[in-house]
């Protein structure tokens, strides 16, 4: 199958009611630019794009889609709890986290989810902190889900995202 770009029209009604705007008429379009205008066609990355600029409204815009990845999933692995007044916010660093979802995506690429791989993987880049809270921070993160067998990435291009990651953190 295959997604149909969202129109102009589309895009605008779902940014202002999302983003409470009330301005109307192209500004949403307007204010990201051309690059991101273009990746906004594709609900997801609609749907990634308004909730960076609602929760981070004074962030910098991102240019690409490699930095709209960094942004939503830095907003899902540290500001996403931050935002519900009666949660307890997220304590293990970004950097601990994002290091154990760039390691399972490499090692679970193309595999079928594998809770033993993953629990692996947790205890040997947890560093200091809890495994169970790792655990708990990144199932609450939205970035995985249960399947039988184990945790997979809720969208391919997560997974993508992270292996990328790890890639470009390799001295080598």
């Amino acid at each position: 199958c295959t997604i149909d770009p969202l129109l102009d029209e589309q895009i605008e009604e779902y940014a202002e009611e999302v983003l409470a705007e009330g301005r109307g008429g192209g500004h949403f379009l307007y204010r990201i630019g051309p690059d991101l205008a273009d990746l906004v066609r594709n609900p997801l990355f609609l749907f990634m794009t308004t909730e960076v600029l609602k929760t981070q409204p004074d962030a910098k815009m991102p240019n690409n889609k490699a930095a709209l990845y960094a942004d939503y999933t830095t907003l899902l692995l540290t500001e996403w709890e931050r935002c519900k007044p009666s949660v307890r916010p997220f304590v293990v660093d970004q950097a601990t986290k994002e290091r154990i979802l760039a390691v399972y995506a490499q090692q679970s690429w193309r595999q079928v989810p594998d809770q033993p791989l993953f629990n692996e993987v947790i205890q040997a880049h947890a560093g200091m902190w809890d495994l169970q809270l790792i655990r708990a921070e990144l199932w609450k993160s939205g970035l995985l889900r249960l399947r039988q067998g184990g945790p997979e990435f809720y969208h391919p291009s997560f997974q993508e995202y992270f292996m990328a990651l790890g890639a470009s953190q390799q001295s080598d």
